[in-house]
């Protein structure tokens, strides 16, 4: 039982591990393919960033219009406020007629100042975020009042308010302004 065991290795089949060259091919990418692949993804990248481009633009576009929106309702309210202080007036005798200080043609107003004034450059933004002919940081927008008084009615005047600003923009509302006030003149 002393008998040893040897254990010896197993004979190498030369079948077994082929030294020679594999019959699996290792693909690469040939100089078209590459091209390819580039101008696809160049073409993909230049669609992202025009759709960006474009996105943004259309954003800076909306964010005017409806910055000009409020700036026409604006006008339309200054203008409102302006009636009231000369009804407000009337009343208390003070011999004010309702359209009293509105000029003929174009004018401007400012919640600063309720007197209408000769319009003269673009809106400014204050530093307390009111839009102004003051002094601040210039704005492309420019504001333009006017009021229609050549209709059938004495009482009743039409109210235009025109925002325009950078190359082309613009919006117009419109308001009927009338005489509310029985006492007025």
């Amino acid at each position: 039982m002393n008998e040893r065991q040897s254990v010896s290795p197993e004979p190498v089949n030369s079948s077994s591990t082929n030294w020679r060259r594999s019959s699996v091919r290792v693909r690469s990418f040939s100089l078209i393919e590459a091209a390819a692949f580039l101008a696809i993804l160049v073409f993909g990248f230049t669609a992202i960033f025009q759709l960006i481009t474009s996105y943004l633009n259309a954003t800076k576009t909306a964010k005017e219009r409806v910055i000009a929106n409020l700036l026409a309702q604006e006008g339309i309210e200054l203008v409102l406020a302006k009636r009231n202080d000369n009804l407000i007036l009337a009343a208390a005798g003070a011999g004010q007629t309702w359209l009293q200080g509105f000029p003929v043609g174009d004018f401007c107003l400012d919640p600063t100042r309720l007197e209408p004034f000769a319009c003269g450059g673009q809106l400014v933004l204050e530093n307390n975020f009111r839009f102004t002919h003051g002094s601040g940081m210039t704005t492309p927008f420019r504001r333009k009042l006017n009021l229609s008084t050549n209709l059938s009615s004495a009482n009743s005047t039409i109210i235009d308010s025109v925002v325009t600003w950078g190359q082309g923009g613009r919006v117009e509302l419109k308001a009927l302004m009338t005489k509310w006030h029985p006492q007025a003149n």
